[in-house]
C-alpha cells in the first residue's frame, strides 16, 4: 500500500526539523565568532591597564621580540596568599603565524616579591652559569621556567628588587629579547 498523504508530510516535517535546527546552529555560530575580540588588540588593552596597577616600572622590550606580537597578558595581583603588595606580570610574545613547537615564542615574566629570595622557587637561586646580556649579569639555565620544557630561561634581579625571567625554546630569541629591555616609566 502506498504512504498516504500524510504519511509523506510527516517524513518531510521528520526531515525539515532537524535540518532547520542544524542550519540556526550554524548561523548561530558564525555570528558569535565574528564577535571574538582580536587577540592581539586584546593583549594590549590588557598591558595598558597592568602597566597603571603595577608599582614597580615593567621591563618591557623596547621592540616585540623578532617580529612577534604580544598574545597573553597575565597579572597577579595581591591577596593573603602573596602579601599585601606583591605583583607579578606575565607576558608572551609569539610570532604569528608560526608553528607552536618551532621555538616562536618568548615568555617574559616579572614580580616585585621581597620573599622569592627565602624560596626555592627563586629563579636567580641557582647561580651556575653567569651570562652577560647587554651589560648585564643574567643565569642562565636549560629549561624553561619552572615547568622545565625544552628550551633556555635567563633570570635577574634588578637593583629595585624586580625579579625578571626571560625564556623560550629558542635562545637567539630570548636574548634579542633581554637586548631590549626597557624600563617603562
Amino acid at each position: 500500500m502506498p504512504p498516504t498523504k500524510w504519511a509523506k508530510r510527516a517524513g518531510v516535517l521528520a526531515f525539515l526539523l532537524p535540518a532547520i535546527t542544524a542550519l540556526g546552529m550554524v548561523g548561530q555560530a558564525v555570528v558569535r565568532s565574528g564577535d571574538r575580540p582580536n587577540v592581539f588588540t586584546e593583549a594590549q588593552r590588557q598591558l595598558s591597564a597592568a602597566n597603571t596597577k603595577l608599582p614597580f616600572p615593567a621591563r618591557l622590550p623596547a621592540v616585540a621580540p623578532a617580529g612577534s606580537q604580544l598574545i597573553r597578558v597575565i597579572l597577579d595581583e595581591p591577596d593573603e596568599k602573596r602579601g599585601p603588595s606583591i605583583y607579578a606580570l606575565d607576558l608572551t610574545y609569539t610570532i604569528a603565524g608560526g608553528k607552536p613547537d618551532a621555538g616562536d615564542f618568548v615568555r617574559l615574566w616579572q614580580t616585585n616579591d621581597v620573599y622569592l629570595k627565602k624560596r626555592l622557587a627563586d629563579p636567580t637561586l641557582n647561580q651556575g652559569d653567569p651570562r652577560t646580556v647587554k651589560g648585564a649579569r643574567w643565569f642562565r639555565r636549560d629549561g624553561q621556567n619552572e615547568d622545565r620544557g625544552k628550551g633556555v630561561s635567563y633570570s635577574r634581579r634588578f637593583d629595585d628588587g624586580v625579579t625578571v625571567v626571560v625564556s623560550g625554546p629558542n635562545e637567539a630569541l630570548v636574548n634579542s629579547t633581554i637586548a631590549s629591555l626597557v624600563k617603562q616609566p
